[in-house]
């Protein structure tokens, strides 16, 4: 989790200055976000997804898998974010 978390910092958060395009940095966050989902941490996995597909469209698919749409619903209900509809 830590190798995780420290290459969040440094690339995902970047995006203040300027998003960081890279279908690399992309697909490292989407394993960050199944590890996460798959440890519980629904909300926190739908953000760090949400921020890979920002990056890199390719793995916008991944929003489509029902674990992701149940934790957009989670969020959306809480008020928290608006719901992501996953393109056709």
């Amino acid at each position: 989790r830590s190798i995780f978390l420290d290459f969040f910092r440094r690339v995902a958060l970047t995006e203040n200055e300027e998003l960081h395009k890279c279908s690399c940095s992309a697909k490292v966050l989407q394993a960050y976000a199944l590890f996460e989902m798959k440890n519980g941490n629904a909300a926190k996995s739908l953000e760090i997804i949400q921020r890979a597909v920002k990056m890199d469209e390719k793995v916008r698919p991944v929003l489509r898998w029902k674990q992701f749409r149940d934790a957009a619903d989670a969020a959306a209900a809480a008020g928290k974010t608006n719901k992501t509809v996953p393109s056709p």
